[in-house]
């Protein structure tokens, strides 16, 4: 299910967000075995992210997959190099 959710990162600190996916009813998905990936851009139509935050490079944890939930974390060094407005 699709969602807007604006994120407010200070630049140069650590950032953390605690997220639950779930279906259209509610229900969380169950994550287990799943890639999940979130792409920063400056604009929406951009075909090349400027920021990539995936399972693979650690920057999001599957804190409990079962239950859906998931954790986007970001270190101050990370966040250091953010400025401005990104779509995800």
């Amino acid at each position: 299910m699709a969602d807007v959710y604006n994120m407010n990162i200070d630049q140069g600190s650590d950032y953390n967000l605690n997220l639950v996916y779930k279906n259209i009813s509610g229900v969380a998905i169950n994550l287990t075995n799943y890639t999940v990936r979130a792409y920063l851009k400056r604009c929406i139509k951009q075909t090349v992210a400027d920021f990539e935050m995936t399972t693979e490079n650690g920057r999001i944890i599957l804190s409990d997959p079962t239950n859906g939930m998931l954790t986007i974390k970001l270190t101050n060094e990370e966040t250091a190099s953010l400025g401005g407005s990104y779509y995800y």
